[in-house]
């Protein structure tokens, strides 16, 4: 059994696939080595062409909360490309039918 369960229900149902793990992956812009860690580790979930719809989603809310609350420029360029990854795989995804791999 689990020490720790965490129940997220603002979203349930509603948002894309791979938009939890991107939620998660865009809140931890203070550490960027962990940040990549979670971009690698949900590389099959962001390689879907919903999961990328859902890291754009995650990235977009974010940067929009760096700019409204004047945070540090560098986080807004760590999840600018994430971002620009994941146009890249949706992009891949759209015209081959499966996304690029690779981060």
């Amino acid at each position: 059994m689990a020490d720790l369960v965490l129940y997220d229900w603002e979203t349930w149902g509603l948002a894309p696939r791979g938009y939890d793990a991107a939620y998660l992956m865009v809140q931890s812009i203070w550490d960027v080595d962990l940040m990549h860690r979670l971009e690698r580790e949900f590389l099959d979930e962001f390689s879907t062409p919903s999961g990328c719809v859902g890291l754009l989603v995650a990235c977009a809310e974010m940067l929009n909360h760096i700019e409204a609350s004047q945070l540090d420029p560098q986080h807004a360029r760590n999840v600018e490309a994430i971002a620009r990854r994941g146009l890249a795989r949706y992009d891949a995804a759209r015209y081959t039918g499966s996304a690029a791999q690779g981060v």
